[in-house]
């Protein structure tokens, strides 16, 4: 794959994980899911620091990581 590949794809990936750790800490859906889930849920927002106090803020933190990490997969692949 070309490096623009991997970068969309970085991207989609850290999007969703971004957007599941914001959920799981605003929405508190965490009663049944498992402990480390629970743990998460749990977490002061403060702790966290801005990335996950805002929705703005998660999307701009997330397209950044997975920028990153789709250039430095894409770099590192032979394809």
């Amino acid at each position: 794959m070309s490096k623009f590949k991997w970068v969309i794809w970085g991207s989609l990936f850290s999007l969703v994980l971004f957007f599941s750790i914001y959920f799981l800490i605003h929405v508190k859906v965490v009663n049944s899911v498992g402990p480390v889930v629970l743990m998460l849920g749990k977490m002061d927002v403060s702790k966290l620091g801005i990335f996950f106090s805002d929705i703005k803020n998660v999307i701009i933190t997330s397209l950044i990581v997975g920028f990153l990490l789709g250039l430095l997969t894409g770099t590192k692949s032979k394809n």
